[in-house]
C-alpha cells in the first residue's frame, strides 16, 4: 500500500514536472519565433529603403522557414502538452 502510494505520489510530481518543461519550452520557441519575424520585418524594412533586392530576398526567405520551422514544434510541444503523450507526426511532415 505504501508502495503504491509513493508510486502514484512519483507519478504526479513527474507529470508536473514534464508540463512545467513543456510550457517553458513553448515559451522560448514562441519568443524565439517572434524575436526571428521581427528580424526578418526589419531586413525586409532595409530592404524595401534601399532597394537591395538580391542581397535580401534570400536572407528573409531563410529567416520565414526558420519561423515555420519553429512553429511547427510549437505545435507538436502544444500537441503534446494536451494529450500528454510525445507526437511527433506533425514534426515529421514538415
Amino acid at each position: 500500500m505504501v508502495e503504491h502510494r509513493l508510486r502514484h505520489h512519483f507519478d504526479f510530481y513527474l507529470s508536473k514536472t514534464e508540463m512545467v518543461i513543456f510550457s517553458v519550452l513553448a515559451v522560448l520557441l514562441a519568443l524565439a519565433a517572434f524575436v526571428t519575424i521581427a528580424t526578418s520585418l526589419q531586413t525586409l524594412w532595409a530592404w524595401l529603403t534601399h532597394w537591395t533586392v538580391a542581397a535580401q530576398t534570400l536572407k528573409v526567405l531563410d529567416q520565414l522557414l526558420i519561423v515555420l520551422m519553429l512553429v511547427e514544434l510549437l505545435h507538436t510541444v502544444r500537441i503534446s502538452i494536451r494529450s500528454h503523450v510525445l507526437v511527433t507526426e506533425p514534426f515529421l511532415v514538415v
